[in-house]
This record gives structure tokens, sequence and C-alpha cells, in this order.
């Protein structure tokens, strides 16, 4: 407020912007990713002040605000952004990936942690240095990819080539095989086709333990498959071909030389 005198009265001065407080109104909106998928828990916040919300499982939010506030919206990953209202009551954001903040981040277990403040043995095989081995088995693809990492095939037979995988030597004497997990399933590494795999995540030490229990006692291999993207059609073929011919065949004789054999072998023992 303001005054001025002028002869024997006090003229006062009001701004009526400053008089008459702006009503505040309900805002409501929806926050999607750079596909369109809702984001869950992103934080919604009234610049300049302590008013804000969190969104719901669809993404969406209402708060009470001014209609010319400037909402703060930020979530863990995405790029904040700040939008201003200008009167509307509806509002929808899309938040953008920050690609910085990603590449600092390593999938352990059932969540996620920083590089920075990862204390565990975390080794990582992308697909580009498995996919072109011409193998028919993943456990074979990832030999001499991991250090730490032993991989044994105690026979050349078809179907039966599959071979056993130690990290860091053997942990018990019942069963050393490490715990496998195909996009958090537990299931045989030799069901994997090599070709599917998108990422392999192998934990090679105790910590692991703490995260997946007594299962993890030899230690754990994380695989993630390949999926598919929005709007996009690929298809892809890969196929191998292989021959398989003994060096040196066995001299059999014939069926009925065999019985005698076999007889005068059992008189002997007698």
């Amino acid at each position: 407020m303001k005054y001025t005198i002028k002869d024997r009265h006090i003229v006062l001065s009001v701004n009526p912007q400053k008089a008459v407080p702006q009503q505040s109104r309900i805002i409501t909106g929806i926050v999607k990713d750079a596909t369109g998928e809702p984001i869950i828990g992103a934080n919604v916040i009234e610049k300049g002040s302590t008013n804000g919300t969190i969104t719901d499982i669809d993404g969406q939010f209402r708060s009470e605000t001014s209609p010319d506030a400037i909402l703060q919206i930020s979530y863990i990953g995405y790029i904040a952004q700040n939008f201003p209202l200008n009167g509307k009551n509806n509002i929808m954001v899309q938040l953008k990936e920050d690609t910085q903040s990603i590449e600092e981040v390593v999938v352990v277990g059932y969540g996620t942690q920083k590089k920075t403040n990862l204390t565990g043995a975390v080794e990582s095989i992308k697909s580009s240095r498995i996919g072109t081995k011409p193998v028919t088995t993943l456990m074979q693809a990832m030999a001499g990819e991991a250090a730490g990492v032993t991989i044994t095939q105690n026979t050349g037979q078809p179907k039966a080539d599959q071979g056993n995988i130690r990290i860091r030597d053997v942990g018990t004497w019942q069963n050393a095989d490490p715990l496998v997990l195909v996009n958090g399933v537990a299931m045989s590494i030799n069901d994997v086709v090599p070709s599917d795999v998108e990422s392999i995540s192998i934990l090679k030490d105790a910590a692991s333990a703490s995260i997946y229990g007594s299962r993890a006692a030899n230690e754990v291999v994380l695989i993630t498959t390949k999926k598919g993207e929005k709007g996009k059609i690929s298809l892809s073929y890969t196929g191998n071909i292989g021959f398989q011919t003994p060096i040196r065949t066995p001299q059999m004789v014939e069926s009925w030389q065999y019985g005698e054999l076999y007889n005068q072998s059992m008189k002997k023992r007698r």
C-alpha cells in the first residue's frame, strides 16, 4: 500500500494484483515416457513452493495449484522438465530419457545400482560378442568371454555337448552349477538360444547370496533376451549345419560269434 499527502488529505493507493490473491485450482495431468508408457511415482512439484504430489499407477496426478504456476516434473533416469500451466487445467507431459544417468546404472539382482556404489564383482557380456559365433549352445558361446568363468565340454556327441559352467571354481561338493535366471525366471542355460540373448551379467562374489539366498551359493548368471520394438517389424534367420565323422570305426563280430564268446566267458566264471 502506498500513500501521498495532498494538502490536508492522505491519499492511499492499493495495487489490485497484490491485494487480491489468485485463487488456486485443481490441476490434473498424466506423465509418460518416450514410448508413451505412463511413469509411476514421478515427482510433480509447484516451482518455488513445497506443494507437490506423485503420479499413480496410471501415470496420472492431481494437485491444487495456482493457474499461472510452473510445475517441476522429474523422475529417476529422465530429464527434469519445467511445465508452465498458463491457465490450463489438464496437461500431458512426456519425459525424455537421461542417457548419461542410464549408463551409470548396473543391474544387480532384482534392482539397480550406480557403478560408483557397486562393490561386488559383476561381469557383463554383450550380444555382439556371442551372437556371431558358429555354435549351437549358449554355454559354448560364453567360453572365454568372462574372467573367472570356466566352461568345459565333456563330449562332442550330438545333443550331449552341453558341458558345465563353473564360476570361480567349485563351491560345493554336491552341485557346483550356478543359478541361471532368464528374464528373472530360473531355468537351464542349455535351453537358451544364443541368438536370442541381449546381454549376460555374471555375479561372481558372495554378495549375490544376499539377494537370491542359498540357491546362489555357486554365483548367479543373469540373462536378458531380446525384445521387439513398437512400430518396427524385424525378421532374421540363423542356421548352422554340421557333420561329425568318427576317425576310426571298431571292427565288430557277427551276432552269432558274439553269442559264442559270451557263453564261453560265462563258463569260465562258473
